[in-house]
């Protein structure tokens, strides 16, 4: 069974690549390190509307694949389900493979059209949910780094996991996922308002006294505000309020929404 949404994010490009503007981002085959799931950072250099992907698998087996997205970075967000979209879902599917490079592309049947605008960071997580086999990424790059770029869009290296599921196994830095994306230029007024709708954003930071969050389109629930020790310090129910009690230092904010979903945040208290 497939499950599609439409949502709003970024574009995938890796190392190696060559690509035509508008269309399609290809990553050359430039080695092999399976893997189950990735996360990666995917950054816009323009307006895009993202269509489709690929991926490619060395070693075979059928599988279900899906991907989860978050607005801004997956790093400090990796494991805990609670904090990623579901963007969807592809079921019961033999890819094709090949023991060395070049490995064949295997499109994921899974619909969206997605805008990101300039600027803005979306986190990915493409994994296997169940079944067998691998998927390919290469080792060449420091997490955190450029994967790869292009006029339009930039892949962040991420972490590369080990083991079969939704958000299970073990993490390792510093894999690049290889793949192909394909996109168009540009966003229709319909999309970018509706990724305003659904910001979340909190402002200032650093902040000195009241500190204030928007949900989007989603109600704000609670907010728990959390010390450097992990220490729960402040809950409020409200979407501003004073910090004016803590001291001075590095703090997280958990935000629960209506919806069930947790948003955390770093900030400075001054």
């Amino acid at each position: 069974m497939k499950k599609i949404y439409t949502l709003i994010f970024c574009s995938l490009v890796v190392s190696n690549v060559f690509s035509q503007a508008c269309d399609s981002l290809f990553s050359q085959c430039i080695g092999t390190f399976s893997r189950n799931g990735y996360y990666f950072n995917l950054e816009a250099v323009n307006d895009i509307t993202v269509t489709g992907f690929s991926y490619l698998a060395q070693n075979p087996g059928t599988r279900d694949i899906s991907v989860y997205y978050r607005q801004g970075t997956y790093v400090g967000y990796e494991g805990t389900a609670a904090n990623w979209t579901l963007l969807g879902t592809q079921s019961n599917i033999t890819p094709l493979t090949a023991l060395n490079c070049p490995l064949p592309h295997n499109a994921a049947d899974i619909s969206f059209s997605i805008c990101v605008q300039q600027g803005m960071t979306y986190g990915f997580y493409f994994t296997m949910s169940s079944g067998t086999g691998t998927l390919e990424t290469h080792s060449n790059l420091p997490e955190g780094s450029i994967g790869a770029q292009d006029v339009n869009v930039k892949l962040i290296t991420g972490k590369g996991q080990f083991g079969i599921g939704d958000f299970a196994g073990t993490l390792m830095g510093g894999l690049t996922f290889e793949g192909a994306i394909k996109y168009d230029c540009g966003c229709t007024t319909s999309m970018i308002n509706e990724l305003n709708k659904n910001q979340f954003s909190f402002y200032p930071n650093p902040v000195q006294n009241t500190i204030n969050f928007s949900g989007g389109n989603q109600l704000i629930k609670r907010i728990e505000v959390y010390d450097a020790r992990g220490m729960l310090v402040l809950v409020s129910d409200k979407a501003s309020f004073s910090l004016s009690m803590l001291a001075g230092g590095i703090y997280t904010a958990a935000v629960i929404q209506t919806n069930g979903s947790i948003k955390r945040v770093r900030f400075v208290k001054e």
